[in-house]
Parts: structure tokens; C-alpha cells; sequence
């Protein structure tokens, strides 16, 4: 997993729009803890463990109050989905939303089960923490 964030969206006669309200994403350089790109200061005390984001019932129920719409995006890298890529990466990732579910059941540097078809993105299980290659 290379990030997660959530964003909350809301409807307007002129076409609505978005507030940011958290993302973290990989640790740089590799191996640190993830770094939290964003925490929206409103909600920053909803959150025990910023760099490894869960909602609740309850602060989804507040997101629900607040928002027309809450994504839930997580990132997931595979060397399976390099599809045709031109650069050597040996990566090809997919940043997605996904259900609260999926999004609580993954942190940043967790490694995953997920597959990405008809460009939607599931995530099935945890599978371990991320093991960085030393370059």
C-alpha cells in the first residue's frame, strides 16, 4: 500500500466540490514510517494513530453529516499491473476508492491482496507489512 486519503465532497448549485481531510502516504526514503501528507485540522483529533488511519461508526457518521459524499482512496503498487508501461519501474500502480471496509483494513507499507478490474479497485486481505528491497 503506497497511500490513503479521504476526501469529503459536497453538492452546490454551482457545482459543488471537495475538502481534503487526510492523506499518508510511503515513507521517503523507504523503510521510515508512512508520512502523513495531510491531516485537516477539524478532524486531526478524530484520529488515535494519523499514520494509520481507521474510521469508526461514528466519525463515518460524522463525515455522513458533514458530506453529500465521503472517498475512501487507497494506492496499491503491483508488478503485475505494469500494462505496457514504457519506463523499467517493475511497478504499475492504481490509486482507487474503495468501501470504508477496504480502506480500515490496510495502512500505508502494509503488503495486500487486491485486484484492479473494469477500473475498480477491491482489496481481499492483509498480507504482511511491506518489505523494503535495500538499493
Amino acid at each position: 500500500m503506497q497511500l490513503k486519503s479521504i476526501e469529503g465532497w459536497y453538492a452546490a448549485a454551482d457545482g459543488g466540490g471537495n475538502d481534503p481531510i487526510m492523506s499518508v502516504q510511503l515513507s521517503s526514503p523507504p523503510g521510515g514510517e508512512p508520512e502523513l501528507g495531510y491531516l485537516d485540522p477539524e478532524w486531526e483529533d478524530r484520529f488515535d494513530t494519523p499514520r494509520e488511519p481507521v474510521v469508526s461508526d461514528d466519525l463515518h457518521d460524522d463525515f455522513d453529516r458533514t458530506y453529500d459524499t465521503i472517498v475512501y482512496t487507497v494506492g496499491v503498487c503491483s508488478e503485475e499491473w505494469i500494462d505496457g508501461r514504457d519506463d523499467d519501474d517493475g511497478e504499475g500502480c492504481h490509486n482507487d476508492s474503495v468501501s470504508r471496509e477496504e480502506f480500515n483494513m490496510v495502512q500505508v507499507h502494509d503488503q495486500a491482496s487486491a485486484s484492479f478490474e473494469d477500473h475498480d479497485l477491491s482489496i481481499h486481505s492483509r498480507e504482511g507489512t511491506w518489505a523494503f528491497e535495500s538499493e
